[in-house]
């Protein structure tokens, strides 16, 4: 994928997240996103963010699971 698209869709996820706080999906998004870019650390970060707002995703808690197996 080209870099444009990631540009775009960061500021794109960004937004949606920065207007609803209170939804997990955009967090997860943005997480999703950053792993795919490579961006380990902070698709870890937006995966803590998005299970402190719905601590039972399931797909957080595995995309969380392994990032840990990556830094720990």
């Amino acid at each position: 994928m080209r870099r444009q698209k990631f540009d775009l869709a960061k500021a794109c996820v960004a937004a949606s997240s920065s207007c609803c706080k209170h939804l997990y999906e955009p967090l997860f998004n943005q997480a999703l996103m950053f792993y795919r870019m490579g961006e380990f650390q902070e698709a870890y970060t937006h995966c803590e963010k998005a299970l402190s707002v719905y601590p039972d995703h399931h797909d957080s808690k595995e995309l969380l699971l392994l990032l840990q197996k990556m830094f720990f």
